[in-house]
């Protein structure tokens, strides 16, 4: 009997891009008015297919589900400039 699974979540995060996304204010570098947060994911079957973080690479049973994974990244949008920046920008910015 076959079911159909609900894909696994995953979300990477560095430390500083942590810290950005929990404590920084998101304001535009180009206009400074305030950013939305968006959030889009890809789904995967294979962990291979999954995105390595600033520490090396994962190991296959670590994100072993046996189903499909959600590989989640965020992003921001300036309404004023529509500037469009990912989490990884804004974090390692200099400024």
């Amino acid at each position: 009997m076959s079911r159909d699974r609900k894909p696994g979540i995953y979300y990477s995060f560095t430390y500083k891009e942590m810290f950005y996304f929990l404590f920084r204010k998101k304001h535009c570098p180009k206009c400074q008015s305030v950013m939305e947060k968006h959030k889009n994911y890809t789904i995967t079957t294979k962990s291979s297919d999954l995105p390595t973080g600033h520490y090396g690479g994962y190991s296959e049973s670590a994100f072993s589900t046996g189903g499909p994974v959600k590989a989640y990244k965020y992003f921001f949008t300036c309404n004023n400039c529509k500037s469009e920046y990912t989490l990884k920008e804004l974090a390692y910015r200099k400024g």
